[in-house]
Formats: C-alpha cells, structure tokens, sequence
C-alpha cells in the first residue's frame, strides 16, 4: 500500500506553547470543514491514550472515524501531539496525523504532517486532492482563529 503524504505549514499570531494549549474541542470544532459534513461525537483531548470519535458522511452514509493520541511532547522548540486512525472511513487504510506548533522568529508555525493510506489507488487518486484541499482550508481558519485569541 504506497503512503500518501501531506505537509502544510500556518503561520500564526503567539508563543508556541500558549498556541499548543488552545489544541481544544473549540478549536476542533472550529477547524471542521462544512464539506463533508462531520460530527463529532467525542473529543478527550490530546495526551497519550486521549480519543477522538467522529460520524463523517462519505457520500453514502455516515462513517466512523475514531482516532487514539499515541504521543505528546513539548520541548524548548515546538509541542507536538499525533493521532493515529484505528477506525476509518472505508476508502483509508491507514492515518496518522503529526500536528505540531513550533517556535518560529515571530509567532508561530502550526504543521500538519498527515500520512495516509488507501484502499487502493483509485481511491488514493480520487481522495488525496480531496483530504489536501480540506487541510489547506485549515490556514485561514487557524490563522483566523489566533488572531481572534490574542
């Protein structure tokens, strides 16, 4: 199963740990695309051993998506935390998504760092540009978002 990459960079507005801490169920909330549309049906956090649970339609009918936090760190250049899917939509195989905010000159610089497998490659030619496009649209939105917090 070849691994799809995606890697998108935000700058934004506050010190990297005070950025880290605003990593919250509104901030979730706020970063959900209108399409397609999603619930979400539960939300612990982002330390270690933390789920996160959604209902996403597909196009068919509403799917679930469960992901398990499996690491967390913070250090004297970015904090970080990643998902990694254990239930998926039937079009993926694998996701584990690296979401880190690093120190940079001024503010700081939220990186989404997504792996992603397919079911197959059709399904990876017809939904990559998709799920790309839907984190490319986080940018404004997180950009939006801090500078609103600060």
């Amino acid at each position: 199963m070849p691994t799809h990459r995606i890697y998108i960079e935000t700058p934004v507005d506050g010190h990297y740990p005070e950025v880290f801490k605003k990593f919250d169920r509104r901030l979730f909330e706020n970063l959900q695309p209108s399409f397609p549309p999603s619930k979400i049906i539960r939300y612990d956090g982002n330390s270690k051993g933390d789920r996160v649970m959604l209902k996403v339609w597909t196009g068919l009918t509403y799917e679930n998506w469960e992901s398990v936090i499996t690491e967390n760190a913070c250090n004297e250049h970015e904090c970080f935390f990643i998902d990694e899917g254990t239930q998926l939509p039937w079009f993926l195989k694998k996701w584990k998504h690296r979401h880190i905010v690093r120190k940079a000159a001024f503010g700081s610089l939220i990186i989404d760092e997504i792996e992603m497998g397919f079911i197959n490659q059709a399904a990876g030619l017809l939904f990559y540009s998709f799920l790309k496009g839907t984190f490319k649209a986080r940018q404004l939105k997180y950009q939006a978002y801090f500078r609103s917090e600060n």
